[in-house]
């Protein structure tokens, strides 16, 4: 097994590390999750530019690579999520109803839309390619998904820690909540815009035409 494929693994084996720190009881835990999901985020830079680099890349490669990201962004996601509603539910700062604090209202309800539509992106996308695979039509990249995982990386490593942030310095929180918000957006319209450009690119594979051949 080659250097690439060994750091996707290690990405993948410190998923349940982010996950566990996220939630162990001790001082500021959302830091030490934000240190180990930055760790596991730049082996996925690493292992590209060193498949690319020395002519490492594989199927087993991509595979990995695509699963260890999905898996990564997804948890986070998720983590972010639950995060919201333990940390904000508690003190009645988050009810759907009209709210004194809106900020709060609109920063877990956009994340969750933002969770969700990244999500089903995921999904599409995977089926996409399951049927691309069985007609022998290879999917690749594109410029618009690289982008957008960068993004969603920048909002979460903003979003992780939001809490632990808000206990030290509740307007500081307040603009880690503000920026983050705006960049998790911005890379879900990045989302959509490439989950529609990968329809539109292999659209031919739905035609009838095609299914009759």
């Amino acid at each position: 097994m080659n250097l690439p494929n060994k750091l996707s693994i290690a990405r993948i084996v410190l998923i349940p590390v982010f996950v566990t720190l996220f939630f162990l009881p001790f001082n500021y835990m959302r830091f030490a999750a934000l240190g180990v999901f930055i760790i596991a985020s730049l082996t996925d830079f690493l292992d590209g530019y060193i498949a690319r680099k020395y002519n490492m890349i594989t199927k087993l490669g991509n595979f990995l690579d695509t699963i260890a990201d999905k898996m990564l962004v997804v948890c986070a996601l998720v983590l972010v999520v639950v995060s919201a509603l333990i940390f904000w539910f508690p003190q009645g700062l988050i009810d759907i109803s009209p709210v004194p604090h809106p900020i709060y209202t609109v920063y877990f309800i956009v994340t969750v839309a933002c969770t969700m539509i990244i999500i089903c992106r995921e999904l599409f996308i995977s089926g996409l390619k399951m049927i691309a695979q069985t007609k022998g039509i290879t999917v690749m990249a594109d410029k618009l998904g690289k982008y957008k995982m960068v993004l969603q990386i920048i909002a979460l490593c903003i979003l992780i820690p939001v809490a632990d942030i808000y206990e030290l310095n509740r307007v500081v929180g307040d603009y880690f909540i503000f920026i983050g918000t705006i960049i998790l957006v911005l890379a879900t319209i990045l989302t959509i815009i490439s989950c529609v450009n990968y329809l539109i690119k292999y659209r031919n594979m739905f035609s009838e035409k095609e299914e009759n051949s």
